[in-house]
């Protein structure tokens, strides 16, 4: 049966029900999340994005800024709790997606690249001066998708974050919105051969397919460069986490990787590691049996749920996560969240419990009964 979480902070308390806003919308109220089966999911600051097993894209939460793709961007609204929204024009045909704080991103199977949310200095790839409304640089919005930089062929894969990139089909990559008014795509100059990429903070990490991680910067101000760490044997990337060949995984802080600062590391105890996904809260590992593990702030429904000691609600040993134990096909990570696709198609997310376990619950949210 679909809850409620309570996350206590301070006097405040907000109620949380698989990623849905608390405050619900006052028009058309979508498709139950129950009825859908996911494949991945992407998740942004207030909203998330599921891409189904036919291929469509349905969102949920926030609406503000257009972040739902549906037409409309309405102040704190979104579809009824357990309800999600069909992105415009995206029904079918979608092979990947990405999110990051209200904008989102989607591929098809054509290889065209639609995006929508906000466009804060150009990232939907579009001059601001068609958005729906103007904000700060050039932030405004689209709630509906556009074709990001033109791209109706040739994408292969899209990153967002300090700037939106994408992986074009013949190993080369492109990215734009990074700097004001910077929505028209610069090629960034001495990659090729890449099969992942990931726009991170300032700059970017691009994977070869001889298994290398390299650092590239958004404006071609730097040549890239082969991050010290990861020169080999890298299978998969994320902003600061990668698997290896072994299976096992590498990760740096939240800083430029394979630097003085920010070495790359083993992170000791997991194995079997199918995926790894990251942010600057925590960081989590699917293994190939379909258990999820995490470690960084990691309090989901207290200390208890967490299985730390005493009041600790972060650690460096990744851990089990309640609820995850098996049957996950896919992770998905943002700040203080953690969601995951199970072998059913339902979907399951747990929060950061700010307060103690009586005041949360321990088990992740689902989207549908199981």
């Amino acid at each position: 049966m679909l809850f409620r979480k309570k996350l206590g902070f301070g006097s405040a308390v907000f109620a949380i029900l698989a990623g849905c806003s608390a405050t619900q919308d006052l028009g058309s109220q979508g498709e139950p999340i129950e009825d859908l089966h996911a494949v991945t999911i992407a998740i942004g600051q207030l909203h998330k994005c599921m891409r189904t097993d036919s291929g469509a894209v349905k969102c949920w939460g926030d609406s503000t800024s257009g972040a739902l793709g549906n037409g409309t961007r309405s102040y704190n609204q979104g579809p009824p709790l357990g309800f999600a929204t069909q992105v415009t024009g995206l029904a079918s045909d979608i092979v990947a997606i990405s999110a990051d704080a209200s904008t989102t991103c989607a591929v098809t199977s054509l290889g065209g690249l639609k995006c929508w949310g906000n466009n804060y200095l150009g990232r939907l790839g579009v001059d601001a001066a068609g958005d729906e409304s103007e904000g700060y640089q050039g932030s405004g919005f689209r709630s509906e998708p556009v074709d990001a930089a033109g791209l109706t062929s040739g994408v292969k894969a899209v990153s967002i974050g300090g700037a939106t990139c994408a992986l074009m089909s013949e190993g080369t990559v492109k990215c734009w919105g990074a700097f004001d008014g910077g929505f028209v795509p610069i090629d960034i100059l001495g990659l090729t051969g890449v099969t992942a990429i990931v726009a991170n903070r300032g700059y970017g990490l691009a994977l070869s397919a001889s298994g290398s991680v390299s650092r590239f910067f958004f404006d071609n101000r730097e040549a890239p460069q082969v991050v010290p760490g990861l020169e080999s044997g890298i299978l998969s990337i994320t902003r600061d986490c990668a698997t290896t060949n072994a299976h096992t995984v590498k990760c740096w802080d939240n800083a430029v990787p394979g630097t003085e600062s920010s070495p790359v590391v083993d992170v000791a105890g997991l194995d079997s590691v199918a995926q790894v996904a990251s942010d600057f809260t925590h960081k989590c590992a699917l293994t190939s049996l379909g258990a999820v593990k995490c470690w960084g702030l990691i309090s989901w429904g207290g200390v208890e749920a967490s299985g730390l000691p005493g009041d600790e609600k972060s650690t460096s040993v990744p851990v089990d996560v309640p609820g995850m134990e098996s049957g996950i096909t896919s992770i998905s990570v943002a700040p203080y969240t953690t969601c995951a696709v199970r072998d059913t198609g339902r979907i399951a997310c747990v929060e950061y419990c700010y307060s103690n376990a009586s005041e949360c619950n321990l088990q992740p949210s689902e989207s549908r009964p199981e």
